[in-house]
């Protein structure tokens, strides 16, 4: 079994539409494993569709940062995630989980 001190607490972007358009956007809370995590950058392409449509998700700031991370999956597949915040909060997040354990 997995321990709970393996998980961050992030928020996602994600798309509630996948197949039709305009594309929808919505937050949701979720808990990712820091041991899954193989690399993670700033999402500007993300960031430049916000700023162009302040409609998309109305309750977030419109200078947010975000940030793409790179998740393992099972076997040798993995799969991206966007989540509010810039990639220096996210690394601050898990040196600060890592300094707890």
């Amino acid at each position: 079994m997995i321990g709970t001190d393996n998980f961050i607490e992030l928020v996602e972007i994600y798309t509630k539409n996948v197949n039709s358009y305009p594309t929808l956007y919505g937050l949701r809370k979720i808990f990712v494993n820091k041991n899954l995590i193989l690399s993670f950058s700033e999402n500007i392409k993300l960031k430049k569709k916000m700023q162009r449509n302040e409609k998309l998700l109305p309750e977030l700031d419109r200078r947010q940062i975000y940030t793409k991370i790179h998740l393992q999956a099972y076997g040798t597949s993995s799969t991206y995630i966007d989540v509010v915040g810039g990639p220096e909060i996210l690394q601050d997040k898990l040196n600060r989980e890592k300094k707890d354990a």
